[in-house]
């Protein structure tokens, strides 16, 4: 992306911080009147598949299932007993979000053998910027990765919420730099580079407690 300010990074250095090991950030934008990803339509859905679509609140019988897509990131079954996935990790957020007055579009994938949610995708916005959108999570389960899903979930939502929210003109994402699968998914869709995030740490001693965090 363009080139960014120096002076954050000095003054973190200055305090004695140091740059973490966590994986930096990678942060996109997608410019609909320069990049049109629908042009094409939406690639058909891969037999056994099917699509299906949600606003900001998800329906009862996909909630653990977001979830757990979300928690493991795709990677990992996660223990429902574990409180029913943290009482629905997926409320949780929804009830963050619309605290913040922030309306959300979601598609998911099923896959029909199964009846259980393969993956899912959410574009969020508030009202008082109808040209801007943010791409949230996009994830699959590692079961079923190799069928392009990420990019169908993608594209079908954009069109979901282009139907919805016509005026929107701008997307933002960001993923960590080690998801290269995700960001080409992004750069396909003709998302952009526009700048990386850093992050850095430094330990802080709490007064009389001779602790430090």
């Amino acid at each position: 992306g363009p080139p960014q300010d120096p002076g954050p990074a000095a003054f973190a250095a200055a305090m004695g911080a140091a740059r973490s090991d966590i994986p930096a950030g990678v942060h996109q934008w997608l410019d609909l009147d320069r990049h049109d990803p629908l042009a094409g339509g939406v690639p058909a859905t891969p037999a056994g598949y099917s699509l299906v679509t949600w606003g900001t609140v998800t329906p009862d019988e996909y909630a653990v299932q977001v979830s757990e897509l979300e928690l493991s990131l795709g990677d990992a079954p996660v223990d429902r007993a574990a409180q029913e996935v943290r009482t629905s990790y997926a409320r949780q957020f929804e009830t963050m979000r619309q605290g913040r007055g922030r309306r959300a579009y979601h598609t998911g994938v099923v896959h029909d053998g199964s009846g259980r949610l393969a993956g899912y995708t959410s574009v969020s916005k508030t009202t008082g910027n109808p040209a801007y959108a943010l791409q949230g999570m996009t994830v699959v389960h590692r079961e079923h990765r190799g069928h392009r899903l990420g990019m169908l979930l993608k594209l079908a939502n954009l069109e979901y919420v282009l139907r919805h929210e016509p005026a929107v003109r701008l997307l933002d994402t960001a993923n960590a730099e080690d998801n290269q699968p995700m960001i080409a998914v992004n750069a396909a869709m003709g998302f952009e580079p526009y700048d990386r995030w850093v992050f850095w740490t430094r330990s802080v001693d709490l007064p009389g407690s001779g602790l430090s965090g």
